[in-house]
């Protein structure tokens, strides 16, 4: 094999690698390079005593994930960095971009080498940059999981038949028939009491007098 046939399958080698590695991936945005990389999961449990019997799922709450990322970006690997998008933005544009993510609040899907987080927002992004970063972006993003459920409310009706009242499960903020036929409390306000201890009738005032000789 001559040289210029290695030196071409060296380079469609390196070509095939760049653009079916498997990246990682913040929202939209397409590291250079992952220098560092590191995925916290917790469980908060209870520090007191649990009854005997108790259910101990309900004494252990799972915190949101938190993944930091070391993420690198310069303009010497714009040109060999491809992505679907075209070519990899440089430092400024990259970190313009994560500024952008982190304000406009909206959960998005992060992409790591060992797994795949939904709902994560962009807690805090911390740049330095010295004499050796000077034309590179060397930025700490650091990301949080949002937990997100579906809440549901209780609502009870009275059955006419019976007199009974049966709950019935209603989503926050929805409405019922009841609604309707409720009526709020009417104040009525406020009276005086006067002291009846030492108040006499008519008919006792009367059969009193009558008993006076």
């Amino acid at each position: 094999m001559s040289v210029l046939s290695a030196l071409g399958l060296a380079v469609a080698g390196q070509l095939v690698d760049v653009l079916l590695r498997n990246k990682r991936q913040i929202g939209t945005i397409i590291p250079q390079v992952v220098v560092d990389e590191q995925a916290i999961d917790d469980l908060m449990i209870t520090s007191h005593p649990v009854e005997s019997g108790a259910n101990i799922t309900d004494h252990a709450v799972k915190q949101p994930s938190t993944v930091y990322m070391r993420c690198g970006w310069s303009y010497s690997g714009t040109l060999t960095n491809i992505t679907s998008a075209g070519l990899a933005p440089g430092p400024r544009q990259a970190y313009e971009q994560l500024l952008a993510l982190q304000a406009s609040r909206e959960p998005f899907d992060l992409v790591t080498g060992k797994r795949s987080y939904k709902n994560m927002l962009i807690r805090r992004l911390t740049q330095v940059t010295s004499i050796e970063t000077e034309n590179a972006l060397v930025i700490d993003v650091e990301m949080q999981e949002v937990l997100i459920a579906d809440v549901q409310g209780m609502s009870y009706s009275t059955s006419v038949s019976t007199g009974t009242v049966q709950p019935a499960s209603v989503a926050i903020g929805q409405s019922t028939a009841n609604d309707a036929a409720y009526q709020p409390p009417v104040n009525l306000g406020s009276k005086q009491l006067s002291d009846v201890t030492n108040a006499v009738t008519a008919d006792q005032a009367a059969q009193a007098q009558a008993l006076v000789p």
